[in-house]
């Protein structure tokens, strides 16, 4: 045979054996599931075939095999029966650019009770420390899925082995699996190996961080700078009061990876394992030598995000999936998180750039969002009212107590931020007046905190010489606010101008401001005066004047429910005070003692305003009519010391309706009719001059109906009386000592 010849023919030989090989390895894998061939494990990775194994593990425990990964099941880990499914897949570069092969772990159960074992062949791995990133997926028994981003596991590698654990799934995951079977419910691992040349690592007591070796080359030290930061944070929190040790299974892992979405700083995964195992990741863009600021924010808001899930009453499955539950305390966590921040850089003026970016959400609830986004963007923004508590409680002592708060809830499940921030400062009413002092300071730049800007406002309304009306109406919800503009301008000469309150809700405080200028960049707000319903706010408005009027919610209403909030602003004598109806074509008159509007075409009144003085300052009584009808939509009147005397409304045929008030002379009110369509019906209150109630009852179209119960001045029951329409049941008196 020819030399030619003889090298052909060993060439053919040698594709021939590979070929073989390979059918035999396929054949091997897919029918000999137990074989223990170690060589083969750590061969076969090399290999760019598919390969994929099935087992059936029962409560006895077994192990299942793929190509260079296996997995053993303990002893009760899965119940008897349990279909496992172990294959081969494409890695991905999360933490690492430098990644061996990916396997999928299928597991058809969410019941894993007993932590199982990996087993990875890692050829040319050096014994110590191993790394494999596991990104995990449930699918549950309704047919949804949950998946969660990727995390770092570490293991030990040795004699070119890595082996690591998948911890048990938590016991609230498991309860799943008893629910009804409209899909199988099943837990799912993608795993890949980070080899040692592609990721570095480091460690303290407490924490173990990963990070990819060329952002390490880039940024010297990095490692070791997320480590003192990660423990500074720890140290600040167990300063403060916070008690989380025996929770957490240290060391916590933080990794840095490059596929976070982008102005995503950080963020922080509860597996499927649960709070105990919770992981960080930060963003490879903050991870720089050159803003180590931002570095050092994160990692303390990512680390409080840890502990604050372990004062969460809720399960770690109802805080991770906010798909089907609804994230409550997202509002909490953000605004401590972002707080958090300047205690980390020791810098009383740093403000977290997400305050600012999300301060539009003042004109919303602090618990009016319904998505964890909006919760988060919520939260944000709240971070400046915390602040603004904890300097009122003059101790960071105030955030335990706030956490503690949110953990007692788990009491009952009532779940609700606001309810937390209630219960840590006693009552709603403190809470709401702080509320509204700092939407004041905070729309006129008077918190004195540096750095926080002047807001926009909501609206913004221009007044010339023409004078037209301003009315506003928006609506509020608790624990938000507006801030109204008003701009003065080609006035020729100073006119008399009102503000008034043309919503009558008891839950709304509104607050006037006059614009000071101090220089050509600069300016400050002075406080007028609080107003109130139906008392205008007269001012002698100049030329080029600016005012604002700041409206926020007290809070003594549900966490959720709308107030509108209103005012009119106009021109005394050419606008109407009170009646928010009257277009500016209306025909205006004015006489002696008195003002009055009526239609452009039909002649009738519309509105009209008495005054006990002819110079009509002094406000006697005001009628408002519906424009479309002409019959009577609202009467009021007053005292000579121009506190309100009574109001009543009426619905579109003139019939009295809603509530009717009446009012002593010091401006407290004494009674509270209810009206409906011409009829007494419905709650009805009576008042001492205290303003303390003296008794609360109701009428059935005119007649008591119901029970009335009685109270002393001081708030004292006294007694109770039952009435059936007009007649009288029984009374009900204190027992005798």
């Amino acid at each position: 045979m020819s030399f030619i010849m003889k090298t052909i023919f060993q060439k053919m030989m040698v594709t021939f054996a590979i070929a073989f090989c390979v059918l035999c390895g396929v054949m091997r894998i897919q029918f000999a599931h137990a074989t223990d061939d170690d060589f083969y494990l750590l061969t076969v990775a090399a290999t760019s075939f598919r390969v994929k194994s099935t087992a059936i593990i029962g409560s006895a425990g077994g192990r299942i095999r793929a190509g260079a990964a296996a997995v053993e099941f303990p002893a009760a880990a899965v119940p008897d029966e349990t279909v496992v499914q172990l294959e081969r897949a494409l890695p991905q570069d999360d933490f690492s650019d430098a990644n061996d092969a990916a396997y999928v772990l299928d597991i058809a159960t969410t019941h894993i009770a007993q932590d199982i074992t990996l087993a990875l062949g890692v050829p040319g791995e050096a014994d110590g420390t191993g790394l494999v990133a596991v990104q995990s997926e449930v699918t549950r028994s309704s047919g949804a899925k949950e998946t969660l981003p990727p995390v770092v596991v570490s293991g030990v590698v040795q004699g070119q082995r890595l082996a690591a654990v998948l911890p048990a799934l938590e016991t609230e995951l498991r309860a799943d699996a008893a629910g009804p079977r409209m899909a199988q419910p099943r837990v799912a691992y993608k795993i890949w190996h980070l080899r040692s040349s592609g990721v570095s690592h480091g460690s303290t007591a407490r924490f173990f961080v990963t990070c990819p070796t060329r952002v390490v080359v880039m940024e010297p030290g990095i490692i070791n700078r997320i480590l003192e930061y990660a423990e500074q944070a720890y140290a600040l929190l167990t300063g403060m009061g916070f008690a989380f040790d025996p929770q957490v299974n240290w060391p916590l892992h933080i990794a840095v990876s490059y596929n976070l979405k982008p102005g995503v700083n950080g963020e922080t995964v509860i597996p499927l394992s649960g709070k105990a195992n919770q992981t960080i990741t930060l963003n490879r863009q903050v991870c720089v030598n050159s803003d180590l600021n931002t570095l050092r924010a994160t990692i303390g808001h990512e680390f409080f995000h840890v502990v604050q899930h372990h004062y969460d009453p809720r399960s770690a499955v109802a805080i991770r999936n906010t798909d089907v539950f609804t994230p409550y305390f997202f509002m909490l966590a953000e605004a401590s998180s972002a707080w958090f921040e300047a205690r980390m850089l020791g810098s009383p003026t740093y403000v977290s750039p997400v305050f600012p970016l999300n301060d539009f959400r003042h004109a919303y609830g602090l618990e009016s969002w319904t998505s964890a986004t909006e919760g988060q963007e919520s939260g944000y923004w709240g971070s400046g009212f915390i602040r603004y508590l904890r300097d009122i409680k003059g101790s960071d002592g105030f955030l335990p107590e706030l956490w503690q708060a949110v953990r007692a809830q788990g009491t009952d499940g009532r779940y609700s931020d606001l309810r937390a921030l209630f219960d840590c400062f006693g009552n709603r009413s403190v809470l709401a007046g702080h509320w509204h002092e700092f939407m004041r300071k905070w729309n006129t730049a008077t918190t004195g905190y540096a750095g926080w800007r002047l807001p926009p406002s909501d609206r913004t309304w221009y007044f010339n010489t023409s004078g037209p009306s301003g009315q506003i109406v928006q609506g509020t919800q608790p624990f938000s606010g507006r801030k109204w503009r008003f701009n003065f301008g080609s006035l020729g000469t100073s006119k008399d101008y009102f503000f008034n309150i043309i919503s009558d809700s008891n839950n709304l405080t509104y607050t006037i401001y006059k614009e000071i200028i101090i220089s050509s960049s600069a300016s400050t707000f002075q406080k007028i005066a609080d107003l109130s319903h139906n008392a205008p706010h007269r001012r002698m408005v100049a030329d080029g004047d600016v005012y604002a009027v700041v409206v926020s919610n007290n809070g003594t209403n549900l966490f959720k429910t709308t107030t509108q909030a209103g005012l009119r602003v106009g021109q005394v004598g050419t606008n109407s005070m009170f009646c928010r109806d009257v277009p500016n074509d209306a025909v205006f008159q004015s006489g002696n003692k008195y003002y009055q509007w009526r239609h452009a075409t039909g002649g009738y009144l519309v509105a009209d305003e008495t005054y006990f003085d002819d110079a009509k300052k002094n406000i006697s009584n005001t009628s408002c009519y519906w424009y479309e009808s002409g019959n009577k939509q609202f009467y009021g009147t007053w005292y000579s010391n121009n506190n309100k005397r009574s109001e009543t409304k009426y619905d579109e045929n003139g019939l009295a309706h809603e509530e009717d008030k009446k009012y002593y002379d010091t401006g407290i009110l004494k009674e509270v009719y209810t009206w409906d369509h011409g009829h007494q019906t419905g709650p009805f209150f009576q008042y001492y001059q205290s303003g303390q109630t003296y008794c609360a009852g109701g009428f059935d179209n005119g007649l008591e109906h119901g029970e009335w119960s009685y109270y002393d001045d001081g708030g004292g029951w006294l007694y109770t009386c039952t009435y059936s329409y007009g007649a009288l049941v029984n009374c009900v008196y204190p027992q005798e000592p």
